[in-house]
């Protein structure tokens, strides 16, 4: 098998314990050929400090799926601000005088620009520098089986109009239960495939399916080329769905490869307050709705109506329960700003 080079784009803000448990997994990967890419949305806490003593060897890991080993330590940092990022002035030459577990980019961004603008300076730079033919993204609050990547690239390999292709990923928490097996339709959105029910092996066959969220994707080049990346309007949530889509009625196919398996955090970082929660409620409801009038069928933008009313309802009762401290009100923000824009 060819083992084609692929940068690993991993985007951290204020999360470091979970970024460090996602790299030490990272470094134990079987696949040879790999660049570790971490880009910073401008962390609030001592996020680079930690990285750096980590990747010094003076910051051990503590993980239920592993035990700490420092044989790879130190690895070499090579830190980039974002402006030398979005230029693409990297030297290359020193860099790869290190094996692919002893390197990491570890690129500063300015700002916090969210999920799809922070992932994008990353993706641009390793398309500019490395030239690849797959971009792996990673959430930083993901942890990796060794054999992930080589089966996601082999079974890329086998079809060339394949743009996507994804892993099981299963519950950092409890791995008993799935996370997501791939995005399909229903009720005329987007939806991860198998969310919340218990693997039971009714997803282990290779299938087709629309595409796959973010915490775990592998993304041909190509096809990104094509169609563009992550919209940067969407700030955060739905942004991989949307990229989905639209690899989808441009033609792409998508892939989930059950033999690849990964850990995912659910939604860690957007957890960590009711602020930040209903923030990211506002932008999903807005988002979410914007996707379907972009790119839905007749059919799928007929049932809007329907779903809206759903969501409204359903929050509605999860607040009176005492289930959902925030009630409709994010849901609504969303729908009213979404009015605002169009």
């Amino acid at each position: 098998m060819e083992f084609p080079r692929v940068p690993i784009v991993i985007l951290n803000w204020n999360g470091w314990r979970d970024t460090i448990e996602c790299l030490e997994s990272l470094y134990r990967i079987t696949y040879p050929s790999y660049d570790v890419i971490v880009v910073d949305n401008n962390s609030e806490d001592d996020s680079i400090q930690r990285i750096l003593e980590y990747c010094n060897g003076d910051l051990k890991v503590n993980s239920m799926f592993f035990e700490y080993v420092d044989d790879n330590k130190p690895i070499k940092v090579f830190e980039l601000d974002e402006d030398k990022a979005r230029k693409g002035a990297f030297n290359l030459n020193l860099y790869e005088k290190y094996e692919s577990n002893r390197r990491l980019i570890l690129i500063k961004n300015m700002a916090n620009y969210g999920f799809a603008s922070g992932n994008n300076i990353a993706i641009r730079f390793a398309m500019s520098v490395f030239e690849p033919r797959y971009i792996l993204l990673l959430n930083n609050d993901v942890v990796v089986e060794r054999n992930f990547l080589g089966y996601l690239v082999e079974f890329a390999e086998k079809d060339m109009k394949v743009g996507i292709v994804g892993p099981k990923i299963l519950r950092k928490e409890n791995p008993n239960i799935i996370d997501s097996t791939g995005h399909v339709f229903k009720l005329g959105r987007i939806v991860d495939r198998g969310e919340g029910e218990v693997d039971r092996g009714q997803y282990d066959s290779e299938t087709n399916v629309v595409g796959f969220m973010a915490a775990t994707v592998l993304y041909r080049t190509e096809m990104l080329r094509s169609i563009g990346l992550f919209d940067e309007d969407y700030f955060l949530c739905y942004e991989d769905a949307e990229l989905s889509w639209r690899a989808y009625v441009n033609g792409w196919r998508a892939k989930y490869v059950p033999s690849a398996v990964v850990y995912h955090g659910k939604s860690v970082s957007t957890r960590k307050n009711k602020e930040t929660s209903g923030f990211t409620s506002e932008f999903c409801t807005r988002n979410v709705i914007r996707t379907i009038l972009r790119h839905g069928s007749a059919t799928q933008k007929m049932l809007l109506v329907p779903l809206l009313m759903h969501y409204f309802i359903t929050y509605s009762a999860d607040w009176i329960t005492g289930k959902n401290k925030l009630g409709p009100i994010p849901y609504l923000k969303g729908f009213l700003k979404l009015l605002r824009e169009r």
